[in-house]
């Protein structure tokens, strides 16, 4: 496990903040459309964010029918310069700082500002979830490395076949606290690596079950930097010192 500490230059591609809420009464998709409104000088890109669904459906011995259809499940607002993206949703409100990171405070400040301008205007009942995400592009020295030396628990290959490795990903989800799970996925991919870096996806996502008034802002804030700390917890006992150094 590396030491944690405060990184010059973090890996970070994005970080997300997201709270899911509860309505008291179920409310239409498109009524979230506006919020654009609100945030339109800083964020005047709109987006439909669908989710595609496929239905397969046959009696035994038949041939089966496959069906497919695209959803409206958000508006994506984004900003001129695609560094910042807002989520507006029926079910609860996202909010992401692309690259380049500008740090914890600039990103979970332009999130709760926006926040609370989709509280105010769509007033949910409740926040029953809150999560921090942040994605993670490492860039390793190439073109030979060993995985061991920059990750804690590298893959294994037996020791009967060829050592090398074009391509990996592992995923694995660890309660950690109290109604709160750590979601972790690495990966690797030969194909996108070059003669002097091998790209590495770091992808750590904190979530915790919560009951809390939308309007109480400093709990919020609070309970999204213990998630925060959760979140570098799980980065530095990731990579080893060698690695943390990259970003030094």
């Amino acid at each position: 496990m590396a030491r944690p500490r405060n990184l010059r230059n973090p890996p970070v591609v994005e970080a997300l903040i997201d709270i899911t809420t509860r309505f008291s009464v179920p409310a239409d998709l498109a009524r979230f459309a506006q919020l654009h409104a609100d945030i339109l000088a800083d964020y005047p890109t709109q987006e439909i964010r669908n989710a595609f669904t496929v239905i397969i459906t046959a009696p035994q011995g038949v041939v089966p029918a496959v069906a497919g259809s695209n959803a409206p499940i958000a508006y994506v607002f984004r900003a001129a310069n695609n560094t910042r993206a807002v989520q507006s949703k029926s079910d609860g409100f996202s909010f992401s700082q692309l690259a380049p990171y500008q740090g914890w405070d600039a990103a979970i400040g332009e999130g709760i500002r926006v926040w609370e301008l989709y509280r105010s205007r769509f007033r949910p009942e409740r926040v029953l979830r809150l999560s921090v995400r942040f994605i993670n592009r490492i860039k390793l020295p190439g073109p030979i490395m060993d995985f061991d030396d920059y990750i804690i628990a590298a893959p294994r290959v037996p020791a009967e076949l060829p050592q090398g490795i074009s391509e990996f990903s592992s995923s694995y989800v660890v309660p950690i606290a109290a109604k709160t799970i750590a979601r972790m996925r690495m990966a690797f991919s030969a194909a996108e690596a070059t003669s002097t870096e091998i790209p590495l996806l770091l992808d750590i996502d904190i979530l915790t079950e919560c009951d809390i008034d939308p309007a109480n802002v400093t709990e919020i804030m609070d309970s999204f930097a213990k998630l925060r700390v959760l979140k570098n917890h799980v980065f530095f006992g990731t990579l080893t010192e060698k690695a943390v150094e990259l970003f030094e």
